[in-house]
């Protein structure tokens, strides 16, 4: 006999399943880890970055994770997730995310922000204005 799934038990299984986003400087170690559902921390890296999800769920397991970087269109057109991806590019990046489990639960989409400072490389430049202030006699 089937058993029905009441609505707290759903409830229950869609609040296990979470979703980690670790964020890391392209060949260093972690820096911070992001907590997608509001973490603390600036968020800024001096280069690229490098972008990992893991998916958790501890009743049927995970399916896949899809991901958006800075989509620029609605709907948002997402991505499979199959490993990390590197963000070179400076400025400000969003990225959007969301897995799904064996189940078929869909979890909510989360987004993380972060910004790419590259290191200021250039020298100053300097001017020179010459003004003729006259010869003094009239």
């Amino acid at each position: 006999m089937k058993e029905k799934i009441g609505k707290k038990k759903i409830e229950a299984a869609v609040a296990i399943f979470a979703v980690v986003l670790a964020l890391f400087i392209v060949g260093s170690v972690p820096v911070m880890v992001a907590d997608p559902v509001g973490g603390s921390g600036q968020n800024i890296f001096p280069g690229p970055v490098r972008v990992t999800l893991k998916a958790v769920d501890n009743d049927s397991g995970v399916n896949f994770t899809m991901y958006a970087l800075d989509p620029m269109l609605e709907p948002i057109v997402y991505t499979l997730y199959t490993g990390p991806f590197e963000v070179p590019d400076e400025g400000h990046h969003i990225v959007y995310f969301y897995s799904v489990d064996l189940a078929g639960n869909v979890e909510k989409v989360r987004t993380v922000e972060f910004d790419i400072v590259l290191p200021d490389t250039e020298p100053p430049h300097t001017t020179c204005l010459l003004e003729d202030v006259g010869s003094g006699t009239p």
